[in-house]
């Protein structure tokens, strides 16, 4: 009777199992990607890593951090939960039905079952090794619902992983303004009084503005560089973009610094490139007295007078507004030449 009934006794397993897995995902993924990280009512720009942009969400049980990044139509989501990541890509479908999402690296291609949960969304957690495969590819190729596979680039996924990791173990301070936009820099953003930036000090010519996500050195120049600061730390360079080139593309650069060479890959999103500054770099700028950036055809002259004092500012500012605390925080803070 046992070996009768086994096929129908495995049937009704699978299907209380697929029942379970169903249901267990429109509970956990419901609220990790209820809606589009833009409309997420309390969120707070963390990072921009690479073209990834990183928020500080809270899901109405405690904060989580996400990336995401947007290329036309194509949305690619990851986050971490509990230990566990997720990975979510765009569905047709009304929130609850089932669908099935394709994922292909390049060196590994899956099909799984997957919920869409409201807001648009197929969901899934991936494996180890899955995390991996993304974290070592350039593009990934996603659909839900049959539909066809769709390229996005995946850039810099594995620095952006590293800062959700960071943003998940030491969530920002309270009390940053909430934006799921990196910092927009513009020419005398002081006198606009509805704009999101307000000028935090005048150095030597710079501009410092806050009431961005973090800090922001901006040149006195005509084409903006802008030295900048994340909630969560660490400094990157922003340039105005001059070509109106989309968003999610990245080239090569090379920065100049009186004979000295430093290379790097800059990254577009919403009309500006985006660089690091590292150690190195920050110390030969301060120390120099102009700077070239050079890209394609470009080559964008700075005028150094003044950086120096304007990176200080710049630490002095992040300092100020994340309440960073040495003797009791757990993360490294950030400095200008240190």
């Amino acid at each position: 009777m046992s070996n009768y009934f086994e096929p129908l006794n495995i049937a009704v397993r699978g299907a209380f199992q697929r029942l379970f897995a169903a249901l267990s995902a429109v509970f956990c993924f419901a609220v990790a990607f209820a809606v589009a990280p833009n409309e997420l009512a309390a969120q707070q720009y963390y990072a921009q890593v690479h073209g990834w942009t990183v928020n500080l969400v809270d899901y109405g049980q405690g904060p989580g951090c996400t990336m995401f990044r947007t290329a036309g139509d194509n949305t690619l989501f990851l986050r971490r939960q509990t230990g566990q990541w997720q990975i979510g890509v765009r569905s047709a479908r009304a929130p609850g039905s089932d669908t099935i999402i394709n994922i292909d690296t390049g060196r590994s291609r899956e099909m799984w079952n997957a919920v869409v949960v409201p807001g648009g969304y197929a969901v899934i957690s991936i494996t180890p090794q899955w995390v991996r495969s993304i974290a070592q590819a350039q593009f990934v190729q996603t659909a839900a619902d049959g539909d066809r596979l769709r390229q996005i680039s995946v850039a810099g996924v594995a620095a952006a992983m590293t800062k959700i990791e960071e943003c998940d173990a030491t969530p920002v301070a309270q009390g940053i303004p909430q934006s799921a936009n990196p910092p927009a820099h513009k020419k005398n953003a002081s006198s606009n009084k509805s704009g999101s930036s307000r000028l935090y000090a005048t150095v030597k010519g710079w501009e410092i503005y806050t009431d961005v996500p973090g800090c922001t050195a901006q040149n006195p120049g005509e084409v903006i560089v802008a030295l900048h600061t994340p909630p969560g730390g660490g400094w990157e360079l922003h340039i105005e973009d001059l070509e109106g080139r989309a968003n999610d593309m990245s080239f090569p650069a090379q920065i100049e610094v009186d004979g000295r060479t430093f290379k790097d890959t800059f990254f577009t999103f919403n009309g500006q490139y985006y660089g690091s500054l590292e150690l190195d770099l920050r110390k030969a700028l301060a120390a120099g007295k102009q700077a070239n950036f050079i890209w394609a055809e470009y080559n964008l002259p700075l005028d150094l007078h003044g950086i120096t004092a304007a990176f200080l500012k710049v630490e002095e500012c992040w300092h100020k507004l994340t309440g960073y605390n040495p003797q009791v925080s757990s993360r490294a803070g950030t400095y200008a030449f240190k």
